[in-house]
């Protein structure tokens, strides 16, 4: 399992079915999962070696952290409550990031998601003491397929 983290700034961006989400919490505010390995290697007599491609290591699992309350929040729940519901079209997005390659070139880094679905329900934390986390939504979702391109 490979995790990919994106900070939140202003070089970065991040999309559910076309609505660009803004109220992100904290510094990492998403998280991808690689949940499956691409390819399995078996390697058999007289050293002969079989790879086979495997179309689970596409599927993503990816937590958005967003702020309670928040307009971001309030049309996340609804498109969750709709799946809920069973009126319900998978989700299409993505989180894109700029940055630098280390040699002084700026690059971004775009994570292209589709077929997605609710993954689980809202997690979040009640204190009455200062806690942060407090005032996040914790989303998770899975996607069928994410692409990677660095350009």
């Amino acid at each position: 399992m490979s995790n990919t983290f994106i900070s939140s700034d202003s070089q970065s961006t991040s999309e559910v079915n076309g609505r660009i989400l803004t109220a992100l919490a904290d510094d990492v505010y998403s998280l991808i999962t690689y949940d499956e390995d691409k390819v399995v290697v078996t390697v058999g007599k007289n050293g002969n070696t079989i790879v086979q491609v495997l179309p689970a290591g596409k599927k993503i699992t990816l937590a958005y952290r967003v702020l309670s309350g928040s307009d971001d929040d309030k049309f996340l729940n609804s498109l969750m409550i709709k799946q809920d519901s069973g009126e319900f079209n998978v989700l299409e997005g993505s989180s894109s990031k700029i940055g630098q390659d280390g040699a002084g070139n700026t690059v971004t880094i775009t994570y292209s998601l589709s077929t997605g679905v609710f993954k689980k329900g809202i997690d979040s934390t009640m204190s009455s003491t200062d806690n942060k986390d407090v005032a996040v939504a914790v989303y998770e979702f899975i996607y069928a397929s994410c692409v990677r391109t660095v350009g």
